[in-house]
């Protein structure tokens, strides 16, 4: 591939006389020299002459910035050698294509008033064509090894010394298969980090970075760790399997922690290579106050473009506050207010799975943050259901871990339910749902118990039980209406004479017939009850109650029931 490209390279002849004069001088003599071939020798020469191919570059972009009204007859001549050389300025994108001879093009750059050639002709073929070879020139070196000619060609399009229609050679790299070329990985990585050319993308930078490592030049591990810091703060994580609750215990597995050590322990003031190295690890493990500690160290110690990237992001208000706060997160020992800040910092912008995961830090100290966190797993546009409903389970279950709430049981319990199975009272999820459900219910929660009552009433999940059912609904009512639920009919025998009821069930429950009979009689009218007061009749008429029977039978084409009576 690098052949290839330098293969307009080879037209040029780089003789020490061509650096000595002015750019004009420069770009005039590789014009006119490139009527003469060379042999391949002198192409290995110009290969390894990288410094010259940018000192050439450079020329023929300065020329065309600095030439004005009063450089006509240098104009002239620069337009015939260049129209008289089509095919030398063929490998990069040519503005002449949207060139209208007629006028339809836009107006003028800038205006020449040269007689002899309109400045239609200056700024739509002469300049975009010296601009476009220097390109092509500086593409050339950096393919060939320049590293110095990737910041210069970068800083020259963000100071509009080349516009950026003519940053389409650059961009393009990414289409050749250039993957074994480290310094067209450099290159993109940096176009990716820097917002100005494409869209600001640490992820793929780092991809690209990674592919260019043989590059030995401190200003790689420069971009590593800077693209790496901003990868961890700009990730939403998708996948809820990242998220878990901690319990206040640092997490002992490190995959650099043999490099970190072995750095650490050798580590001098100013060796700022290693300094760079050590940010990225910590940023590859997420410890961004170290990361971000090291790398302003190393920033401060030799110049790189990098460092001039991270101040940019200083500049903008909302990062330098992330910034700001990171620098004091210690994930191993998190200070509650900056873990709450950080994950604020986060829910603001959408990105509730990393707020969750900066919140879930500090929930050993504060546990209504897990209530907040449940929130959030609502709002973080799980698709799975299943998965928000395990995440929710483990939420609330580590709430109730910490504060006693029986609304938060009934919860979990709620959570089980859409997978509990009918008609199989074996299966495991039916058994932790239910429990959670008796929990809620002993516990407190009114909806818990007039589910366990009714259930019990029903059958549906847990044994048929009346007396059961009838305890349920009678723990429901003491508390229903002291809570703001509407009254229910079936309440009325329990808010009034809530004692009778209650012994009445235990003797009743003890089979005295009697007790059956009586309270059979006080519920058996009531709409929800009238099947539990059918029952105890029952029980009642089956041990010879005379009037149990005959309460029993008014009543009893309200309700089918099996009795032996």
């Amino acid at each position: 591939m690098i052949q290839k490209i330098c293969l307009f390279v080879l037209v040029f002849i780089f003789s020490p006389a061509v650096f000595s004069s002015s750019d004009f001088s420069i770009v005039v003599s590789s014009l006119e020299k490139n009527k003469n071939k060379q042999n391949q020798k002198e192409l290995n020469q110009v290969k390894d002459d990288l410094l010259s191919i940018r000192k050439l570059a450079t020329a023929y972009v300065d020329l065309a910035n600095n030439l004005s009204s009063k450089d006509c007859n240098k104009l002239k001549k620069l337009y015939n050698l260049i129209t008289t050389k089509k095919t030398e300025f063929t490998l990069y994108y040519d503005p002449e294509s949207d060139y209208d001879e007629e006028g339809d093009s836009e107006s003028n750059d800038k205006k020449f008033g040269c007689k002899t050639l309109s400045d239609d002709k200056i700024n739509y073929i002469l300049l975009p064509k010296l601009i476009g070879k220097g390109v092509s020139l500086y593409k050339t070196a950096i393919l060939g090894g320049d590293i110095e000619s990737i910041s210069i060609l970068l800083n020259r399009f963000k100071s509009q010394e080349i516009p950026y229609s003519y940053f389409i050679p650059i961009a393009s790299m990414e289409d050749e298969n250039l993957n074994d070329n480290p310094y067209a990985n450099f290159l993109l990585g940096q176009l990716y980090i820097d917002d100005y050319f494409f869209t600001y993308n640490p992820e793929k930078a780092i991809t690209f970075f990674d592919q260019a490592k043989d590059i030995q030049h401190h200003d790689l591990w420069y971009f590593l760790a800077f693209a790496k810091i901003e990868d961890v703060i700009a990730a939403q994580h998708q996948s809820i399997n990242h998220f878990y609750l901690r319990d206040n215990v640092t997490e002992d597995w490190s995959e650099h922690a043999d490099a970190i050590n072995q750095i650490e322990e050798k580590l001098e003031q100013n060796d700022f290579l290693s300094i760079s190295k050590l940010s990225y690890y910590y940023a590859d493990e997420e410890k961004l106050n170290k990361a971000i500690e090291y790398f302003e160290k190393a920033c401060e110690l030799e110049a790189s473009r990098a460092c001039d990237l991270y101040e940019q992001q200083l500049n903008q208000p909302n990062k330098n506050k992330i910034y700001s706060l990171l620098r004091k997160f210690d994930k191993n020992n998190p200070d509650i207010k900056v873990s709450i800040d950080i994950a604020k910092w986060y829910e603001d912008l959408g990105k509730n799975l990393t707020a969750i995961d900066y919140y879930s830090y500090v929930v050993y100290k504060d546990p209504e943050l897990l209530l907040k966190i449940a929130k959030l797993f609502k709002k973080a546009n799980i698709k799975s259901s299943g998965e928000l409903n395990d995440a929710l389970i483990k939420t609330y279950t580590k709430y109730d871990s910490y504060v006693d709430n029986a609304d938060i049981k009934y919860k979990i319990f709620l959570l089980y339910y859409p997978s509990m199975k009918h008609d199989d009272p074996t299966y495991e999820v039916n058994k932790i749902g239910l429990e959670w459900l008796e929990k809620a219910a002993k516990a407190g929660s009114a909806e818990a118990r007039l589910a366990m009552a009714e259930r019990f009433k029903t059958g549906s999940y847990l044994p048929k039980d009346y007396s059961k059912a009838l305890y349920w609904y009678g723990n429901y009512c003491s508390i229903s209406v002291k809570i703001g639920f509407p009254f229910e009919e079936f309440c009325e025998p329990f808010l009034y004479g809530n004692k009778e009821v209650f012994d009445l069930l235990a003797k009743a429950n003890s089979g005295d017939k009697n007790a059956q009979y009586k309270l059979g009689e006080k519920i058996v009218a009531l709409g929800q009850l009238y099947e539990i007061g059918l029952y105890y009749l029952a029980l009642a008429a089956d041990q010879g109650h005379e009037k149990a029977k005959i309460l029993y039978l008014i009543n009893k084409d309200r309700h089918w029931i099996n009795f032996s009576g």
